[in-house]
Order: C-alpha cells, then sequence, then structure tokens
C-alpha cells in the first residue's frame, strides 16, 4: 500500500485540485439556478477530493513539525466546536463547526504539504487559476444569458455585473483576493510572454471588479498589488505606477454606469393581505416591519439613497444593531454559525441575511473570545512572515509578501464582506489557504 501510495502524483493534482476546488465553491453561489443546484453538491465533494490530495502530499512530505500558526487555527476549530454548549442552536452550531473543521484540515494539510516556497507558489497559483476560471464563466454567461449575468439597476443602483455570482459581489470577493496574485504571476515570470499572458489575466480580474461596481475589492485587490510591488526586488517604479494608472481607469469606468432614471424603476406588486377597511391603511403595506429602520414615514418621501464611490450602501445600520445584538452575550457569543439567525435585517437601504462584516459576525458567534482568538491568529502569521521574509532569499521573499498580500487584501474585505468562518462562501478556502501557506513558508525558510 505505501508502495503504490507513493507512486500516486499528489504534488502536481494538488494545485489543479486548488483550482478546481475554488470554482466548485463559485458555482455553489450561482446566480444560474441549475449550476447553483448542482455546485453545492460539487463544492462539497471537491473539498474532501482535495482534503485527500492534500494529506497525501503533505504525507509524502513529511514536515518535521506545524508552525505555531497551525495551533492557532486549531483552537479556533476547537471553540468552534465548544461553542455548540452554549449555543441558540446547537445543531446548527455542531454542523457548521464540523465543516469549518474540514475546512480548517483541508486548508492545513494543503499548507504542509507545500512549505517549501516553490511549492507555495504553484499553490498560489492554484486559488489564481480558479479565480481566473470564474472569471471567464462569468464573461461567457454574458454572451450567452444577459439576464443572469447582470444585476439590474433601480433609481439608486446602476445595473451591474455579476458573472456567474449570486450577486455582484459574489464573485468580486474572490477576484478581489486573487487580484495581487495576478501581479505576483508578472513579477514571477522569466519569459516576455508569460508576463504578458500574466498582465492579461490581471486585466480580466479587474474587468470583473469594475463591471460589478464591488468597491471593496478594487481598493482591497490594488492596496495589495501595490504593496506587493513595493516589495518586489526590482522595476518597482515602472510596476508600480503601471499599477496606479490601471487603478485610476478603474475608478474612472467605475462611476460611468449610472443609476436608472426617476420613474423608470419598475413597479413592484403590492404584497398580499387582507385589504385594509374603509377610512383605515394596512400598516404592513405601507410601512412593513421587515424594513422600518432608516426608512421615511408614508408620504414624506426618500424611497432610495444613491450609490457612491464611498457611501455604506446602508451597512453602518446594520452595524449598530449587530452590535446591539452581540452585546447581549458579548463573552462567547451566541455560537458559532449563528450569525444568520441571530442578525434580523428591518434596515431600509440595507439587503442581507448577515450584517456583512466579519469581524462583527465573529463577534456575533463567538464572542470576545472568538474575536481576540482570530485577530491574533491573523497577528501570528502576518509575524511569522515579517520575520521570515528578512531572511529569505530574494526569490522566497517575493512569495512570502504574495501569501500576506493575498491575506491582506482578504481582511480589508471582511469590514464589508461576513466569510471568515463560512465555509460555503466563495472566497473563504483561498483566505485561510493563502494564510496558512504564509506560517507554513515561513517555518521552512526559518529553520533551511
Amino acid at each position: 500500500m505505501r508502495a503504490a501510495l507513493r507512486l500516486l502524483p499528489f504534488e502536481r493534482a494538488l494545485p489543479p485540485c486548488i483550482a478546481l476546488t475554488v470554482f466548485a465553491f463559485a458555482c455553489g453561489s450561482s446566480s444560474v439556478a441549475a449550476i447553483d443546484r448542482d455546485g453545492k453538491h460539487a463544492r462539497w465533494a471537491m473539498l474532501v477530493v482535495l482534503l485527500v490530495v492534500a494529506a497525501g502530499a503533505a504525507w509524502r512530505a513529511a514536515p518535521r513539525r506545524l508552525p505555531r500558526g497551525f495551533a492557532a487555527a486549531v483552537w479556533l476549530a476547537v471553540l468552534a466546536t465548544v461553542s455548540t454548549l452554549w449555543s441558540v442552536d446547537p445543531r446548527l452550531t455542531f454542523e457548521r463547526a464540523g465543516s469549518f473543521v474540514l475546512l480548517v484540515a483541508t486548508a492545513g494539510l494543503a499548507a504542509a504539504a507545500c512549505a517549501r516556497p516553490a511549492d507555495a507558489e504553484r499553490a498560489l497559483g492554484g486559488i489564481l487559476a480558479g479565480a481566473v476560471l470564474v472569471a471567464l464563466a462569468g464573461v461567457a454567461l454574458l454572451a450567452v444569458d444577459r439576464g443572469d449575468a447582470l444585476q439590474h439597476g433601480s433609481t439608486g443602483v446602476p445595473t451591474r455585473f455579476r458573472g456567474l455570482g449570486e450577486s455582484a459581489n459574489t464573485s468580486s470577493l474572490l477576484i478581489g483576493l486573487a487580484l495581487p496574485l495576478a501581479v505576483y504571476a508578472v513579477l514571477r515570470a522569466q519569459r516576455a510572454r508569460h508576463r504578458v499572458a500574466g498582465a492579461l489575466v490581471f486585466l480580466l480580474l479587474d474587468g470583473s471588479i469594475v463591471g460589478s461596481g464591488s468597491r471593496a475589492p478594487l481598493v482591497a485587490g490594488f492596496a495589495a498589488a501595490l504593496g506587493l510591488v513595493a516589495l518586489a526586488p526590482a522595476r518597482r517604479v515602472a510596476f508600480g505606477a503601471a499599477v496606479l494608472v490601471l487603478l485610476g481607469l478603474s475608478v474612472g469606468l467605475g462611476t460611468i454606469p449610472k443609476p436608472l432614471a426617476s420613474g423608470s424603476k419598475p413597479a413592484v406588486a403590492a404584497p398580499a393581505g387582507p385589504r385594509a377597511a374603509p377610512g383605515y391603511v394596512n400598516a404592513e403595506e405601507a410601512f412593513p416591519l421587515e424594513a422600518d429602520i432608516g426608512r421615511s414615514l408614508p408620504h414624506e418621501g426618500g424611497a432610495e439613497a444613491p450609490r457612491s464611490l464611498t457611501g455604506s450602501s446602508g451597512r453602518t445600520e446594520a452595524w449598530r444593531g449587530a452590535l446591539h445584538e452581540a452585546a447581549r452575550r458579548p463573552v462567547a457569543g451566541h455560537g458559532f454559525g449563528t450569525e444568520a439567525r441571530v442578525f434580523v435585517d428591518r434596515y431600509f437601504f440595507f439587503a442581507g441575511d448577515l450584517p456583512e462584516n466579519s469581524y462583527i459576525g465573529v463577534l456575533l458567534q463567538l464572542g470576545v473570545v472568538g474575536l481576540v482568538s482570530f485577530l491574533g491568529m491573523f497577528a501570528l502569521w502576518f509575524g511569522a512572515g515579517a520575520r521570515a521574509w528578512l531572511r529569505a532569499a530574494p526569490r522566497d521573499r517575493l512569495t512570502l509578501a504574495a501569501c500576506a498580500a493575498t491575506l491582506g487584501a482578504a481582511l480589508v474585505m471582511a469590514f464589508v464582506q461576513s466569510y471568515f468562518d463560512s465555509v460555503g462562501n466563495i472566497a473563504t478556502l483561498s483566505l485561510w489557504l493563502a494564510g496558512l501557506l504564509l506560517v507554513s513558508a515561513a517555518a521552512e525558510v526559518r529553520n533551511a
């Protein structure tokens, strides 16, 4: 059996498996009903396949010991499982904790198998390839079915490109995380045609974000890309100038689409319900409780807030409400995976089942203990990468910087998206892979 296992190409299969798993998770959050239905099953199957391949590659790599950053991830998995004891929905918490343990184990084994910076480079390539597949699928969908590929606008929001994603903010979350990896591919390219290919990949990803109108992926992705260029061993000024020019063009192009003209908003059917008696008004029709916070009183105007580059899209009101709920159980939270159950959206200018802030989401689920644990883990990961970067060879430094840039972009986007611990989210696997690859490669550099 051992001889047979040694013949299997685990190492070569790992990057393609990462790419296909990332793509499968994107299919499980699709605007196309058939793709979404099949993708929800395929993503878990691919995650198990990736776990098996990563376990085989890690067994053959035989790491001497796991870095301390791995222990921090294990502690979070344990805390998530133990929170079943005080959860407001123990069954839900236990199920979500089980999937989270599966995610941490998969990402940890993949990172352990890719401890050498050269192997980490291939794993990062798998994440980038998965994001490229998602972007290409979105463009293909636009060509065959504009109705599914576009999210139609209103008097406050222009029509936006959502591609394969469930909404305009879905695919862009993953693509923004992959932007610095496209820059990394350009910086590592040895031949001109490879640099051109990397630049085209960057333009494809950037165009998908610009079309979606998502602001956080644009800002976080370009900031991470500029940080990576600043740490590059050569041609920093030229690459930095190119990235800044593209950022300016992207922001300018993102402001071109305009909301629909007043009066062009499609009519909305009145909710079904009993008719009000003469002289009375059906309050649930005129001022429904499901969206009463932040809304003007009937006949006082103010129907929709215009979308802008710096606007919060109603998130700040939702964050205040979520923090109010978190204050009810400040220490240990309401239980892992209960964010959607605890948070109630009654905000007129906000639409979502989650508060769309990963840090507040962790606070809701695991309280201050969980939030401090998450922040401590990220600090530990960045600290390990920084110490290894100081003593690494120039080529290895760029790989460490790429892992850190990808993780940094993910953490910035987490301020406006809830996905740290949501295993089914399109970008969660990539975040954990980038972070654990960082500490694994850093440990290998220090031990070299």
